[in-house]
């Protein structure tokens, strides 16, 4: 069965936490897989533009160091 995949941007970690492991290693190494797909795509297109391709690839760097800080689990009162 094939699923059609969210943005990582609208993944809701709690939800993802009720799935069983293997689904959530599959379902992040698939946006993995979309993410570095979309973003190759885009660098390519902005090589020619060394202002545009910079901008770029910070955004991507901060929002990429982001996701990796944030914490799984909801933090309890």
């Amino acid at each position: 069965m094939e699923l059609a995949l969210a943005d990582a941007d609208e993944l809701d970690p709690v939800v993802l936490q009720t799935l069983p492991t293997s689904m959530q290693l599959e379902l992040l190494q698939r946006l993995r897989d979309e993410k570095m797909a979309r973003n190759r795509e885009s660098f390519q297109q902005r090589a020619a533009q060394p202002a545009s391709f910079s901008s770029f690839q910070m955004d991507e760097y901060l929002k990429a160091s982001a996701l990796k800080r944030a914490p799984l689990r909801p933090t309890l009162p």
